[in-house]
């Protein structure tokens, strides 16, 4: 298991560390190249459940279902856990020497949009993903839906549009310029029709408030080399910080609150600085991903205002999601699975497994 995070590790610090991000200006340029062409993926029986987790967190009123995404050596599974019964549903078994990083099901709870990568014979899985569709109940395969254009790109982090109508995600890909390849991440849209549209330069992990007006996202300032969060208006416009740029510690997985009047976000603990550190400033390193560093989940409101520590637990590899009643949230992280109240109160470890990539909690 942990070797499977430390690839996922290696793809994001190769994302953020090993890019030349410049401005938004030339985010008109587009991919060239041959179309990697997608692999087959074999789906297997979700007829009954095969599994269960003990229910150990039967006092804390738990209730409704979560999508996570299990590791497994020989494929990744995309399961539906019971938090009152513990019951463990698989929903889609991935390829032998793939990888699967992300899934979202649509609000009308019939479709989800996988991050998958195809497996890689003969080399290291780098969790590259392509996105795809995969009708619930069926024993279709998924369809391709974003395919990528070179090796070292990746289409990530999806999620639906209230409507159901449209899919934002991000786009980490090279273009050349002056023969000089340059690395940029761009969040994008796809709709019905599978029209694909620019919407942010230089950013990722898209969040969309439930009533569709807002987007948070994580903006990667190609100037101060930052990982900040940023709130939007649903066309990608009126953009705010909600983080101080180049102050604040870098932004990771973050979400809204059941109301909309709150964005929860993981963030790089603030550190003392050591001595030795006018070293690293005077050379400009700095921490270029909160996916990997200890991190806590933190509040903001969607307004802007004062940050709000939520949690103590200093992990790694956080995911989280909010409950359908908006009272509590459930992550996922190198620890484990947990919930806990919105004000940091009741934290209750669920189980000890890892999963990884996203979360989604369901009525």
């Amino acid at each position: 298991m942990k070797k499977s995070f430390l690839l996922v590790a290696l793809w994001l610090l190769a994302g953020c560390a090993g890019a030349i991000i410049t401005t938004p200006a030339d985010q008109t340029t587009t991919p060239s190249g041959s179309a990697i062409p997608p692999t087959p993926i074999p789906i297997q029986s979700t007829a009954t459940a095969t599994q269960s987790i003990p229910v150990t967190w039967s006092g804390h009123d738990l209730a409704g279902h979560l999508l996570l995404i299990q590791y497994h050596e020989t494929g990744d599974t995309l399961i539906e856990l019971d938090l009152q019964s513990g019951a463990i549903r698989p929903l889609f078994q991935a390829e032998n020497g793939s990888k699967l990083l992300a899934a979202s099901l649509s609000p009308d709870g019939k479709m989800l949009v996988l991050g998958y990568a195809a497996p890689t014979p003969g080399q290291v899985q780098l969790g590259n993903t392509d996105l795809y569709q995969l009708q619930i109940g069926s024993t279709d395969p998924p369809m391709l839906l974003v395919k990528r254009y070179s090796s070292d790109e990746s289409y990530f982090g999806p999620v639906w549009e209230p409507d159901g109508k449209t899919i934002l995600y991000a786009h980490f890909y090279k273009i050349l310029i002056n023969n000089n390849p340059v690395y940029r991440y761009r969040i994008e849209t796809i709709d019905q029709t599978g029209k694909e549209l620019p919407l942010i330069a230089d950013a990722y992990r898209p969040a969309i408030s439930s009533d569709g007006s807002k987007i948070s996202y994580v903006y990667s300032d190609p100037k101060l080399q930052s990982d900040d969060l940023y709130i939007s208006d649903a066309s990608g416009q009126k953009a705010t910080a909600l983080t101080t740029p180049g102050v604040t510690p870098p932004v990771d997985a973050h979400f809204f609150s059941k109301d909309n009047q709150t964005i929860f976000f993981s963030m790089v603990n603030p550190q003392p600085q050591p001595a030795s550190d006018w070293w690293d400033s005077l050379f400009g390193v700095k921490t270029v991903s909160a996916h990997n560093v200890p991190s806590d989940w933190y509040k903001v409101p969607a307004a802007g205002g004062k940050i709000e520590r939520v949690t103590n637990v200093s992990d790694t590899g956080m995911s989280g999601a909010i409950s359908p009643d908006g009272s509590r949230l459930a992550f996922i992280s190198m620890n484990g699975l947990f919930a806990v109240k919105t004000d940091g109160s009741d934290l209750v470890n669920l189980t000890d497994t890892a999963f990884e990539g996203s979360i989604q909690w369901l009525p």
